[in-house]
């Protein structure tokens, strides 16, 4: 097929294989309606999609699929095997066709969900018409809904936009009215909750990049935006005052590898994240309250790289109420990374039964393209913090034959470094070749945060020397083998990040004592 009918007919088979089951139907409804369509062909190419890519993985129809859409179509090509150009031409036309269908069907989807854009736009169409007593029922419907769900960055959106929308009816079509009562302050109130929740949430994710190492930003408007955000009237607000102590655990966080007290201050606002979590539960949405986990999650690990275990238990009983509260999965759908690093702490806080009741439960929900080797990783985990480094190893070799993905990947390419030095496959002349070449592939990997390469590899440099100490162990004499030891304790202390380092302190420990 050339190039350019390939392309097409691949980015028309991506949106439609994002269809659900019960979304193809409604749309070969959708595309049936003489309303939105009337080409009797497209109709026909729709159901043939929909029969056709259930459950298909290629993103393009094969030369036979190609025929017997051209056939439901217009009657049977000239050939059986390869349609002519004319006819791809034709099938490509009408393939066009009905993708534009499927992404006006994407905003009739959307029109179905309970947004802010569809109250706004439903608002709008009732303010243009000037349709009063529909504009005050369905505002005042909306005004009840707003009480009884939980509050995100959606909620306040809408909360504004019923304000807003109310004032410019008055002002348009009922200016006595407005004169004897406005609402102009709780417009101007719904509108700076909003803007606070949303300019903090931007703020966070301005944070996380900068993390990650990927940019670099000028965060000193957000003093300003702070200030505000403690004016009375808002800062007893729960979601501007979690927005707000994530705020300033993030910048604490950021600062605190030039300036040391700003750790503890971190550690600080940590702690009332997850009090405000507990103590407004019931006052956040599900997607509100996976962030702020998340965020916090995610302060355990820094800290953890920084060498604070006291984190690791902290870490671990987030992920518990997160599991508690229904919340690992989203959609029906476990991402990868969140199912391995819940094991990862539960295992590292020996809740072998909980990660195992974890794997069976979750990984169903896991992509199936990279189910087998997430299980094969998570299996080698629970065996190796149990001690069985045999078996661990044998996992993660299983695991290290599929794709790279970032979820497990590295953090499998690390423990199996940890695998082959309890079980002494290497020599230290071998394992410095493997060190050499991991180091390597991280610095060449653009996947990984410097953040994470720089914690990774520091890992590998100490474990190098203490491969190093334990084959000169037979040659040196006690005290030189402790001098290396304490230079290698030294290093390992040198660094701000380190992968596990309390797995490298207890190896340097053995080498000492025995």
């Amino acid at each position: 097929m050339p190039e350019n009918h390939q392309s097409r007919a691949r980015k028309s088979i991506d949106l439609f294989r994002s269809f659900s089951e019960n979304e193809f139907l409604e749309f070969c409804r959708f595309v049936n309606s003489p309303f939105f369509n009337t080409d009797d062909k497209l109709t026909s190419l729709a159901v043939f999609l929909s029969k056709t890519l259930n459950n298909k993985q290629d993103n393009s129809l094969s030369s036979k699929q190609e025929s017997e859409a051209y056939s439901v179509m217009f009657g049977q090509p000239k050939s059986k095997k390869l349609l002519t150009s004319s006819e791809r031409a034709k099938l490509n036309d009408k393939l066009s066709r009905l993708t534009k269908l499927g992404l006006q069907f994407l905003n009739v989807i959307a029109l179905k969900e309970d947004s802010p854009e569809k109250t706004n736009l439903q608002l709008s169409q009732l303010h243009k018409r000037k349709l009063t007593r529909f504009f005050d029922r369905y505002r005042k419907k909306e005004l009840t809904k707003l009480e009884t769900v939980g509050k995100n960055k959606d909620y306040y959106l809408t909360n504004y936009q019923l304000e807003r929308s109310f004032f410019q009816f008055q002002f348009t079509h009922d200016i006595n009215r407005l004169l004897k009562s406005d609402n102009l302050a709780g417009v101007m109130e719904a509108l700076d909750a909003y803007y606070l929740i949303d300019r903090m949430l931007l703020h966070l994710a301005g944070m996380a990049l900068i993390n990650a190492g990927a940019k670099s930003y000028d965060f000193q408007p957000m003093e300003s935006i702070l200030e505000l955000s403690e004016l009375e009237q808002y800062r007893s607000i729960p979601s501007i005052k979690l927005c707000r102590t994530a705020c300033y655990l993030e910048t604490c966080k950021l600062q605190s590898k030039e300036h040391q007290e700003k750790d503890k201050e971190a550690q600080q606002h940590y702690a009332v994240l997850v009090q405000l979590l507990n103590q407004y539960d019931a006052e956040f949405t599900s997607d509100m309250k996976l962030l702020f986990y998340t965020l916090a999650i995610n302060f355990c690990t820094h800290q953890n790289k920084l060498k604070n275990n006291d984190f690791l238990k902290k870490g671990f009983e987030l992920y518990c109420q997160l599991e508690e509260k229904g919340l690992l999965p989203v959609n029906g759908r476990m991402r990868v990374g969140t199912l391995a690093q819940a094991i990862t702490l539960a295992c590292r806080t020996a809740h072998f039964d909980w990660a195992e009741s974890m794997l069976q439960k979750y990984l169903p929900q896991i992509d199936v393209k990279v189910r087998a080797g997430v299980s094969s990783f998570i299996l080698g985990q629970i065996d190796f913090y149990r001690g069985n480094f045999e078996q661990a190893d044998q996992h993660f070799m299983e695991s290290e034959q599929y794709p790279f993905h970032r979820g497990y990947s590295m953090a499998c390419k690390i423990l199996r470094l940890k695998s082959i030095y309890e079980i002494q496959r290497y020599s230290f002349e071998a394992a410095k070749v493997r060190f050499k070449s991991e180091i390597n592939f991280r610095k060449n990997n653009k996947v990984i945060s410097k953040k994470d390469q720089e914690s990774q590899n520091n890992f590998i440099r100490v474990l190098s020397d203490i491969y190093k100490i334990r084959e000169l162990k037979r040659l040196e004499s006690p005290k030189k083998i402790t001098e290396r030891l304490e230079k290698a304790r030294t290093k390992l202390n040198s660094f701000d990040f380190v992968t596990d380092a309390p797995w490298l302190e207890r190896k340097m420990e053995e080498l000492k004592h025995n």
